[in-house]
């Protein structure tokens, strides 16, 4: 454009300028966005007419963190073994977008059982969810591992965890012990000799079996620590010298073992009239926590030492005596632990002196 010129009484300039102004904008970005943003410039021209628009569009990437996370819960009591194994469980989106297609699938009874699913979670929302299956025969305990997987909303981004849990299965853990004596009495200062034989009559197997003598002292090793498998016997003798004033038939010899999933210490004894009858083995009972201090009950025999030891979970393999035995006075007995508000643990009964 040349010159001066005039319309409806504005002036142009003499000629077009070229110019720019930087800018700048924010908003929140709603949950979930996954579209564009377009920009739109709106003129009108100087020397009069209609107005001019223009308009850019970009697609900028939102940052997402997608998550998730499972948890499994074995059942409030152990099943029976071949039962129906009910366990539960919780999927949590720990990340920061909606996660779309979420499954939970488990191992058992076979790879990749549904459990729930497809379903959407918000971000830090969760859901609870069951499943089932027959427990098997053949072993003490149930052990699988859950999958949960989702997918991120608008980017597909697959995440997955897993959960695995040990469960015991109800189990029963016995063992018996058979003495043999001499034909014949056996008068001070000659030789008793004995014989006998240790079983596993439960139908787990029992570790850290251990066979004593009452003569001539307490607790005197005989034979173990050994396993013991369901069904299986071993064989044992020992001898000692009778001393004045001691009936040899009347000594005992006691066995004991550990099974190997849930911990539980079973017992008998013998002398050489055949089994001699003991306490019953402790069963924990209610189990309380309150201001950091847990208080465990189990059933007793009056009379009868118990200690209680703990450990924090079902892998590990040393058990830790906590400090102060019980000696029962009634038919129940209980004794407290202060484990502070952030811990667990798994409790044992352990019966000292009878």
């Amino acid at each position: 454009m040349a010159g001066k010129h005039s319309l409806a009484g504005n002036v142009c300039p003499s000629r077009l300028t070229l110019c720019s102004v930087h800018f700048t904008g924010s908003y929140i970005v709603p949950s979930d966005f996954c579209g564009t943003d377009t920009l739109t410039a709106i003129a009108s021209s100087f020397c009069g007419g209609s107005n001019l628009t223009a308009s850019a569009t970009s697609t900028c990437t939102i940052a997402a963190t997608p998550g998730i996370a499972v948890v499994k819960n074995c059942p409030p009591t152990p099943v029976a073994r071949g039962g129906l194994f009910v366990f539960t469980g919780t999927v949590t989106n720990t990340g920061n977008v909606t996660l779309n297609n979420v499954f939970v699938v488990n191992n058992a009874p076979t790879n990749n059982t549904p459990v729930l699913g497809p379903i959407s979670l918000a971000a830090g929302a969760s859901t609870n969810f069951t499943g089932s299956y027959i427990a098997n025969s053949d072993c003490c305990a149930v052990i699988d591992t859950l999958t949960a997987s989702g997918q991120a909303n608008c980017t597909g981004t697959l995440v997955t965890n897993t959960a695995t849990a040990v469960c015991p299965l109800l189990i029963s853990p016995a063992i018996t012990i058979t003495r043999v004596c001499p034909a014949g009495p056996v008068s001070a200062g000659g030789l008793f000799a004995f014989s006998g034989s240790v079983s596993n009559a439960g139908d787990v197997t029992l570790t850290e079996v251990f066979v004593v003598s009452s003569q001539p002292a307490a607790n005197t090793p005989v034979l173990g620590p050994f396993e013991l498998a369901p069904g299986e016997s071993q064989e044992f003798s020992g001898s000692y010298v009778v001393v004045a004033g001691v009936d040899p038939s009347l000594d005992t010899v006691g066995a004991s073992g550990m099974d190997i999933w849930q911990a539980r210490t079973v017992t008998a004894k013998a002398n050489c009239s055949g089994p001699v009858p003991q306490s019953a083995p402790p069963v924990i009972g209610p189990v309380s926590l309150a201001n950091g201090m847990v208080t465990v009950s189990w059933t007793a025999t009056p009379g009868v030492t118990y200690c209680l030891q703990s450990k924090s979970t079902l892998k590990d393999s040393n058990w830790t005596t906590i400090p102060g035995n019980v000696t029962a006075s009634d038919t129940t007995a209980s004794k407290e632990d202060p484990i502070g508000p952030n811990a667990q643990r798994v409790y044992r009964v352990m019966i000292l002196q009878e």
